[in-house]
């Protein structure tokens, strides 16, 4: 599978096939995802804000529904040095 910034899935679900369509920013997280019912209708927007640390690991995402903040992800990254 290639990445591209903008990728389409096609998910066959057991009784509601949906498609996605994603966005991926340049680290390639999900930053939007538009969700199609079996009719091709708009079902919702999921999209996401990240911030990085200077190592390039996302260490905050807030998650939105449609225009409404929905969940705030933050995460600790701690590294170890293995040059024993």
């Amino acid at each position: 599978m290639t990445f591209n910034r903008l990728l389409q899935l096609s998910q066959k679900c057991y009784q509601n096939p949906v498609r996605s369509i994603f966005k991926l920013d340049e680290q390639l997280e999900i930053i939007r995802e538009v969700v199609y019912n079996k009719e091709g209708e708009k079902q919702k927007v999921i999209s996401s804000d990240y911030k990085y640390d200077n190592k390039g690991n996302w260490i905050y995402k807030l998650q939105y529904i449609g225009d409404h903040p929905e969940k705030v992800i933050m995460r600790k990254i701690t590294d170890f040095d293995n040059t024993n």
